[in-house]
């Protein structure tokens, strides 16, 4: 047996590895009022609901910086409630192939609000070409408030005590997805994953592009947008960003395509 430990207060009792996400950690989460999403179980998928309001406080939008000197908004958006029904794999299994992520949402977090992939609109870094609130997040042109990088409003549930990075959400082909941890960056692979013995395979947020995600491993089962498999309108300066090398005695898994 072991215990996994969540923030704010929750500790739950489990036994065996974690593959997918356990009904007690689930049960525990729903528990949560200070929460911004509702969870729930129908057989071996998991809902998630949301009115995609962040639970915690945003921006003034639309926001007037007029970083690019034109006297518009940076942001003419507006945050709009939203209706989220997402419903993933309870149990999520790798697919052979690697999926491209789309443009939109890609994934869920705790909070309520969504992540999207690296790119804005115009096939841009979005970290480095959008305007965004100290949360790191804003909304797009439906009023959706989402993020394309690591929050540090976003709740974070650590489970266990072995020092992993706090649970942050579901990506939409059901495998978690977890904050930063540094020490285990050289380990990610493509889709910007790993598995371990205690959670099985599941993301981890990177500070440098892609940020969230770098592909779906398993099969997602929401899809907002056009797949970014389309090259950047304009030439990204993502030179940080590499292919994992060919492992001996394994074929190599196809690079994430934007």
């Amino acid at each position: 047996m072991r215990y996994a430990r969540a923030a704010f207060g929750v500790a739950v009792l489990l036994a065996g590895p974690v593959y997918g996400t356990e009904i007690n950690v689930i049960e525990a989460l729903q528990n949560k009022a200070d929460l911004g999403v509702k969870l729930s179980v129908q057989g071996d998928t998991l809902v998630i609901e949301s009115k995609g309001m962040p639970n915690h406080v945003t921006g003034n939008f639309p926001m007037m910086n007029d970083s690019d000197g034109n006297g518009r908004p940076d942001n003419p958006n507006q945050i709009r409630i939203q209706a989220y029904r997402f419903e993933v794999p309870l149990h999520p299994k790798q697919a052979l192939r690697t999926s491209p992520l789309p443009m939109g949402p890609v994934a869920i977090s705790l909070g309520g609000a969504v992540f999207y992939n690296a790119y804005s609109a115009d096939r841009m870094d979005a970290v480095k070409s959008e305007v965004f609130d100290a949360c790191k997040g804003y909304p797009d042109r439906h009023g959706r408030y989402h993020y394309h990088q690591y929050s540090p409003c976003v709740p974070r549930v650590v489970l266990g005590s072995d020092g992993h990075a706090g649970l942050m959400g579901w990506a939409f082909d059901g495998f978690e997805l977890y904050g930063i941890n540094q020490d285990t960056h050289s380990a990610l692979d493509a889709c910007q994953g790993h598995e371990d013995s205690v959670r099985g395979y599941h993301y981890h947020m990177k500070a440098s592009f892609p940020y969230v995600m770098g592909c779906y491993r398993g099969t997602p089962t929401f899809q907002d947008g056009p797949k970014t498999s389309l090259r950047p309108k304009i030439p990204l300066n993502i030179g940080s960003f590499r292919v994992p090398p060919r492992q001996k005695g394994r074929r190599a898994l196809p690079p994430p395509r934007y």
